[in-house]
């Protein structure tokens, strides 16, 4: 498992909204209700997956970077996810 997976792996409010977003999510308000979690919680979460290069986008228009796509097929072909 390299960083960037542990990094997500780590935190259930980041895993759930790196999942979201790579199932084709982009708003932050509807992953926020959908596992019906404080927005602050979610932002709180989008924010570190930005630091780490994995999403990128503002909080309506969520996606996965070149960085982020190559994590989460390392994160599903380990059964991780």
């Amino acid at each position: 498992m390299d960083k960037e997976e542990g990094f997500i792996l780590s935190n259930k409010h980041r895993k759930a909204v790196f999942q979201e977003i790579a199932a084709g999510e982009t708003s932050a308000r509807t992953i926020a209700k959908k596992h019906r979690l404080h927005p602050a919680m979610v932002e709180n979460a989008v924010s570190d997956l930005r630091q780490e290069n994995l999403i990128t986008g503002d909080s309506d228009s969520l996606a996965l970077t070149e960085q982020g796509k190559k994590v989460f097929a390392g994160l599903k072909s380990s059964d991780a996810l």
